[in-house]
């Protein structure tokens, strides 16, 4: 969600990762839709384990990422932030904190039953 850009028909954000860039230059993106509701089309996080256009990877710790709200070719808003994710719990627990806005969640393994 951009603060100067709102969301309208035939926009889309693209996220850029350049902290996944590999030596021939491609970079991991995905290209959401930016046309209605609160915010861009959603897309799920995958902590390296590769790419596609409805998940983004990340590694752990800082990321460098780029975005462009775009309609059709051209670019309406760009910008850059810098996202940390991490493994920080016990048995599978996950937690990620992405800055600019800053959000937290937190995915927790449910207990063994017996």
């Amino acid at each position: 969600m951009s603060r100067k850009t709102p969301l309208a028909k035939g926009l889309r954000v693209v996220i850029h990762n350049q902290s996944q860039a590999n030596q021939a230059g491609d970079i991991p993106f995905s290209d959401r839709s930016y046309s209605q509701g609160l915010a861009s089309e959603n897309f799920e996080i995958a902590l390296e384990q590769g790419h596609g256009n409805r998940f983004l990877s990340v590694n752990t710790g800082f990321n460098q990422f780029i975005y462009e709200i775009k309609r059709g070719s051209q670019i309406v808003e760009t910008g850059e932030f810098t996202a940390a994710f991490q493994l920080g719990c016990k048995d599978l627990t996950r937690a990620v904190t992405i800055e600019r806005p800053k959000l937290d969640m937190a995915c927790i393994q449910k207990p063994k039953t017996r």
